[in-house]
């Protein structure tokens, strides 16, 4: 059984806003999706900026993304 995870469709480098050309959705081993993997809509992460850089096809997990909106974004930049 496998669950769709948000993964990387190319590589994506610390500080880069993402975008819909940058994320695929990949069957992942249910027994493998380890907490913080992203199994939501596409738009989850549409517009947030990588805290670290992303190898093609790896997970996008929630540690390394970043809200612009969020009150505390441009004081931990």
């Amino acid at each position: 059984v496998t669950t769709d995870v948000l993964v990387a469709r190319q590589p994506i480098p610390e500080g880069a806003e993402i975008t819909a050309a940058m994320v695929d959705r990949q069957p992942w081993p249910d027994n493998l999706v380890a907490e913080g993997f992203i199994t939501g809509a596409e738009t989850a992460v549409i517009g947030k900026i990588s805290r670290g850089s992303f190898q093609s096809r790896e997970p996008l997990i929630l540690a390394k993304l970043a809200d612009p909106t969020d009150a505390g974004f441009l004081a931990a930049r």
